[in-house]
Protein backbone atom coordinates (compact mmCIF):
# COMPACT_ATOMS: atom_id res chain seq x y z
CA UNK A 1 0.00 0.00 0.00
CA UNK A 2 3.07 2.16 0.76
CA UNK A 3 4.43 1.94 -2.92
CA UNK A 4 8.45 2.11 -2.49
CA UNK A 5 10.38 3.34 -3.67
CA UNK A 6 7.36 5.63 -4.50
CA UNK A 7 6.27 6.43 -1.29
CA UNK A 8 9.60 8.00 -0.84
CA UNK A 9 9.52 10.86 -3.40
CA UNK A 10 7.17 13.38 -1.47
CA UNK A 11 9.31 12.59 1.85
CA UNK A 12 12.77 13.14 0.00
CA UNK A 13 11.09 16.64 -1.26
CA UNK A 14 10.27 17.43 2.07
CA UNK A 15 13.99 16.62 3.24
CA UNK A 16 15.39 19.14 0.44
CA UNK A 17 12.97 21.84 1.27
CA UNK A 18 13.70 21.46 5.16
CA UNK A 19 17.35 21.55 4.61
CA UNK A 20 16.76 24.78 2.37
CA UNK A 21 14.20 26.41 4.79
CA UNK A 22 14.51 30.13 5.04
CA UNK A 23 14.08 29.53 9.04
CA UNK A 24 15.95 26.53 9.91
CA UNK A 25 16.06 25.46 13.41
CA UNK A 26 19.32 23.61 13.55
CA UNK A 27 20.44 20.12 14.42
CA UNK A 28 18.64 16.62 13.40
CA UNK A 29 14.68 17.51 15.24
CA UNK A 30 14.26 20.51 13.31
CA UNK A 31 15.18 18.88 9.81
CA UNK A 32 13.14 15.57 10.31
CA UNK A 33 10.05 16.80 11.94
CA UNK A 34 8.64 18.15 8.36
CA UNK A 35 9.75 15.33 6.73
CA UNK A 36 7.87 12.77 9.75
CA UNK A 37 4.66 14.87 8.56
CA UNK A 38 5.14 14.54 5.00
CA UNK A 39 5.59 11.07 5.36
CA UNK A 40 2.19 10.32 7.24
CA UNK A 41 0.52 12.46 4.50
CA UNK A 42 2.01 11.47 1.27
CA UNK A 43 1.43 7.34 2.34
CA UNK A 44 -2.25 8.31 3.78
CA UNK A 45 -2.49 9.79 0.52
CA UNK A 46 -1.19 6.74 -1.38
CA UNK A 47 -3.92 4.35 0.55
CA UNK A 48 -6.54 6.88 -0.48
CA UNK A 49 -5.56 6.71 -3.71
CA UNK A 50 -5.67 3.26 -4.11
CA UNK A 51 -8.94 3.11 -2.72
CA UNK A 52 -10.86 5.52 -5.33
CA UNK A 53 -8.40 3.41 -8.07
CA UNK A 54 -9.58 0.24 -6.97
CA UNK A 55 -11.79 -0.75 -9.83
CA UNK A 56 -8.61 0.53 -12.14
CA UNK A 57 -6.08 -1.69 -10.32
CA UNK A 58 -8.55 -4.61 -10.47
CA UNK A 59 -7.51 -4.29 -13.83
CA UNK A 60 -3.59 -2.86 -14.40
CA UNK A 61 -2.24 -4.03 -10.92
CA UNK A 62 -4.70 -6.90 -9.34
CA UNK A 63 -1.54 -7.94 -7.25
CA UNK A 64 -2.02 -4.67 -4.88
CA UNK A 65 -2.95 -5.42 -1.69
CA UNK A 66 -7.08 -3.70 -1.68
CA UNK A 67 -8.17 -5.58 -5.50
CA UNK A 68 -5.78 -8.52 -4.67
CA UNK A 69 -7.75 -9.13 -1.25
CA UNK A 70 -5.24 -9.09 1.22
CA UNK A 71 -6.61 -5.77 2.70
CA UNK A 72 -9.83 -4.84 3.43
CA UNK A 73 -11.20 -1.50 1.87
CA UNK A 74 -12.28 -0.88 5.92
CA UNK A 75 -8.48 -1.40 7.27
CA UNK A 76 -6.77 0.83 4.33
CA UNK A 77 -9.59 3.34 5.29
CA UNK A 78 -8.55 3.07 9.02
CA UNK A 79 -4.71 3.36 8.56
CA UNK A 80 -4.72 5.74 6.09
CA UNK A 81 -7.31 8.16 8.41
CA UNK A 82 -4.84 7.61 11.12
CA UNK A 83 -1.88 8.73 9.14
CA UNK A 84 -3.68 11.87 7.68
CA UNK A 85 -4.45 12.95 11.23
CA UNK A 86 -1.11 12.23 12.71
CA UNK A 87 0.53 14.26 9.70
CA UNK A 88 -1.63 17.03 10.54
CA UNK A 89 -1.12 16.94 14.49
CA UNK A 90 2.46 17.37 13.28
CA UNK A 91 2.15 20.30 11.27
CA UNK A 92 -1.04 21.83 13.62
CA UNK A 93 1.74 21.43 16.98
CA UNK A 94 4.92 22.36 15.74
CA UNK A 95 4.69 23.88 12.10
CA UNK A 96 3.61 27.40 11.29
CA UNK A 97 0.11 28.65 10.06
CA UNK A 98 1.91 28.73 6.06
CA UNK A 99 2.94 25.26 6.18
CA UNK A 100 -0.55 24.28 7.82
CA UNK A 101 -2.25 26.06 4.72
CA UNK A 102 0.14 24.10 2.57
CA UNK A 103 -0.60 20.99 3.97
CA UNK A 104 -4.43 21.49 3.82
CA UNK A 105 -4.31 22.26 0.43
CA UNK A 106 -2.14 19.47 -0.58
CA UNK A 107 -4.71 17.18 1.24
CA UNK A 108 -7.54 18.80 -0.81
CA UNK A 109 -5.64 17.95 -4.31
CA UNK A 110 -4.86 14.59 -3.30
CA UNK A 111 -8.49 14.05 -2.94
CA UNK A 112 -9.75 16.37 -6.32
CA UNK A 113 -7.19 14.29 -8.13
CA UNK A 114 -8.63 10.76 -7.75
CA UNK A 115 -11.98 10.98 -5.33
CA UNK A 116 -15.35 10.99 -6.62
CA UNK A 117 -17.28 13.26 -7.91
CA UNK A 118 -14.23 15.30 -9.21
CA UNK A 119 -11.72 12.59 -9.89
CA UNK A 120 -9.33 14.40 -11.81
CA UNK A 121 -7.40 11.90 -13.06
CA UNK A 122 -10.26 11.37 -15.51
CA UNK A 123 -9.66 14.56 -17.84
CA UNK A 124 -6.42 14.93 -20.15
CA UNK A 125 -3.77 16.90 -19.10
CA UNK A 126 -5.60 18.03 -15.36
CA UNK A 127 -3.83 14.90 -13.30
CA UNK A 128 -0.67 16.39 -14.68
CA UNK A 129 -0.47 19.60 -13.10
CA UNK A 130 -2.83 18.22 -9.87
CA UNK A 131 0.08 15.93 -9.14
CA UNK A 132 2.69 18.95 -9.61
CA UNK A 133 0.97 21.06 -7.57
CA UNK A 134 0.98 18.51 -5.08
CA UNK A 135 4.58 18.09 -5.60
CA UNK A 136 5.43 21.54 -5.14
CA UNK A 137 3.16 22.14 -2.11
CA UNK A 138 5.45 18.73 -0.40
CA UNK A 139 8.61 21.03 -0.89
CA UNK A 140 6.42 23.70 0.50
CA UNK A 141 5.35 22.18 3.41
CA UNK A 142 8.71 21.33 4.75
CA UNK A 143 10.25 24.56 3.26
CA UNK A 144 8.09 26.59 5.60
CA UNK A 145 7.30 24.58 8.43
CA UNK A 146 9.30 26.77 10.72
CA UNK A 147 8.18 30.42 9.23
CA UNK A 148 10.29 32.89 8.13
CA UNK A 149 9.16 34.72 4.85
CA UNK A 150 9.40 33.16 1.58
CA UNK A 151 11.90 34.09 -0.53
CA UNK A 152 12.42 34.77 -3.90
CA UNK A 153 14.38 31.45 -3.97
CA UNK A 154 11.46 30.03 -2.44
CA UNK A 155 8.85 30.97 -4.75
CA UNK A 156 11.31 30.26 -7.42
CA UNK A 157 12.04 26.78 -6.01
CA UNK A 158 8.43 25.89 -5.87
CA UNK A 159 7.54 27.00 -9.03
CA UNK A 160 10.56 24.47 -10.46
CA UNK A 161 9.09 21.76 -8.52
CA UNK A 162 6.01 22.52 -10.19
CA UNK A 163 7.52 22.42 -13.88
CA UNK A 164 9.13 19.16 -13.07
CA UNK A 165 6.34 17.29 -11.64
CA UNK A 166 4.23 18.15 -14.73
CA UNK A 167 6.92 16.23 -16.94
CA UNK A 168 7.86 13.81 -15.08
CA UNK A 169 4.48 11.99 -14.20
CA UNK A 170 3.75 11.26 -17.35
CA UNK A 171 5.16 8.42 -17.91
CA UNK A 172 2.91 7.24 -15.21
CA UNK A 173 0.08 6.92 -16.90
CA UNK A 174 1.93 4.04 -20.33
CA UNK A 175 1.88 1.56 -17.76
CA UNK A 176 -2.11 1.87 -16.97
CA UNK A 177 -3.43 2.45 -20.12
CA UNK A 178 -5.32 -0.99 -19.97
CA UNK A 179 -6.91 -0.13 -16.71
CA UNK A 180 -7.65 3.40 -17.81
CA UNK A 181 -8.96 2.84 -20.97
CA UNK A 182 -11.59 0.30 -19.87
CA UNK A 183 -12.81 2.71 -17.04
CA UNK A 184 -13.23 5.87 -19.11
CA UNK A 185 -10.23 7.35 -18.10
CA UNK A 186 -8.83 10.44 -20.61
CA UNK A 187 -5.08 9.18 -19.75
CA UNK A 188 -2.60 10.99 -22.46
CA UNK A 189 -2.13 7.57 -23.67
CA UNK A 190 -5.68 6.74 -24.08
CA UNK A 191 -6.55 10.27 -25.66
CA UNK A 192 -3.84 10.29 -28.24
CA UNK A 193 -2.67 6.35 -28.72
CA UNK A 194 0.39 5.04 -27.49
CA UNK A 195 2.93 5.89 -30.08
CA UNK A 196 1.85 9.81 -30.20
CA UNK A 197 1.48 9.82 -26.70
CA UNK A 198 5.40 9.02 -26.12
CA UNK A 199 6.52 10.92 -29.00
CA UNK A 200 4.61 13.89 -26.78
CA UNK A 201 5.61 13.12 -23.50
CA UNK A 202 9.47 11.90 -24.14
CA UNK A 203 10.74 15.92 -24.70
CA UNK A 204 8.34 17.17 -21.70
CA UNK A 205 9.88 14.10 -19.53
CA UNK A 206 13.54 15.06 -19.76
CA UNK A 207 12.86 19.22 -20.48
CA UNK A 208 10.82 18.96 -16.77
CA UNK A 209 14.04 16.67 -15.64
CA UNK A 210 16.54 20.02 -16.52
CA UNK A 211 14.45 22.48 -14.18
CA UNK A 212 15.94 21.27 -11.20
CA UNK A 213 19.30 22.04 -12.19
CA UNK A 214 18.93 25.76 -11.22
CA UNK A 215 18.72 24.78 -7.87
CA UNK A 216 22.29 24.54 -7.55
CA UNK A 217 22.93 28.38 -8.23
CA UNK A 218 19.47 29.04 -6.71
CA UNK A 219 20.28 27.64 -3.28
CA UNK A 220 24.00 27.38 -3.89
CA UNK A 221 24.21 23.97 -3.39
CA UNK A 222 27.54 22.17 -3.25
CA UNK A 223 29.11 20.82 -6.54
CA UNK A 224 28.02 17.26 -5.22
CA UNK A 225 24.64 17.81 -6.39
CA UNK A 226 25.98 18.28 -10.34
CA UNK A 227 27.54 14.34 -10.96
CA UNK A 228 24.12 13.42 -9.22
CA UNK A 229 21.83 15.15 -11.68
CA UNK A 230 24.24 14.02 -14.61
CA UNK A 231 23.94 10.22 -12.98
CA UNK A 232 20.20 10.30 -13.29
CA UNK A 233 19.42 12.86 -16.25
CA UNK A 234 21.35 9.88 -18.31
CA UNK A 235 19.35 6.94 -17.15
CA UNK A 236 16.54 9.01 -17.93
CA UNK A 237 17.48 9.54 -21.41
CA UNK A 238 18.27 5.46 -21.81
CA UNK A 239 14.70 4.75 -20.53
CA UNK A 240 13.31 7.23 -22.90
CA UNK A 241 15.12 5.79 -25.84
CA UNK A 242 13.99 2.13 -24.75
CA UNK A 243 10.17 3.06 -24.69
CA UNK A 244 10.41 5.84 -27.67
CA UNK A 245 11.79 2.36 -29.68
CA UNK A 246 9.05 -0.07 -28.38
CA UNK A 247 5.97 1.66 -26.32
CA UNK A 248 3.90 -1.37 -26.86
CA UNK A 249 6.43 -3.62 -24.39
CA UNK A 250 4.86 -3.57 -20.95
CA UNK A 251 8.46 -3.89 -19.65
CA UNK A 252 9.67 -1.15 -21.15
CA UNK A 253 7.05 0.75 -19.39
CA UNK A 254 7.40 0.02 -16.52
CA UNK A 255 10.73 0.13 -16.52
CA UNK A 256 10.45 4.06 -17.09
CA UNK A 257 8.09 4.07 -14.35
CA UNK A 258 10.16 2.59 -12.09
CA UNK A 259 13.53 4.88 -13.21
CA UNK A 260 11.59 7.66 -13.00
CA UNK A 261 10.59 7.02 -9.39
CA UNK A 262 13.94 6.41 -8.58
CA UNK A 263 15.52 9.91 -10.33
CA UNK A 264 13.10 11.64 -8.63
CA UNK A 265 13.62 10.13 -4.93
CA UNK A 266 17.62 10.43 -6.00
CA UNK A 267 17.48 14.06 -7.50
CA UNK A 268 16.04 15.42 -4.25
CA UNK A 269 18.28 13.58 -2.24
CA UNK A 270 21.04 14.98 -4.22
CA UNK A 271 19.34 18.87 -2.95
CA UNK A 272 19.54 18.04 0.33
CA UNK A 273 22.86 16.21 0.20
CA UNK A 274 23.92 19.77 -1.94
CA UNK A 275 22.49 21.80 0.64
CA UNK A 276 24.42 19.96 3.47
CA UNK A 277 28.09 19.72 2.40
Amino acid sequence: MLRLPTGLVSPSMALAGSLLSPAPPGGLWGTLVPVGAMTALSFSAYMFNDLFDLEVDRISNPARPLPSGRLSSREVVCVASMLLVAGFMIVLVWGSLASLSMALALCAFVFVYSAPPIRLRRFFLAPYFTIATSASLSFLVAHLFWGGDPSGASITGAILVFGYGSGSCMVKEFKDIEGDSRMGVRSLPVALGLQKAVRVTIPAYLGSCLLLLPFYWLFDLSPLFLPIFGAVFLAKCKTSYDLARNPFDIGRRIRILTVEVVSTVLLFLGIAAGALV
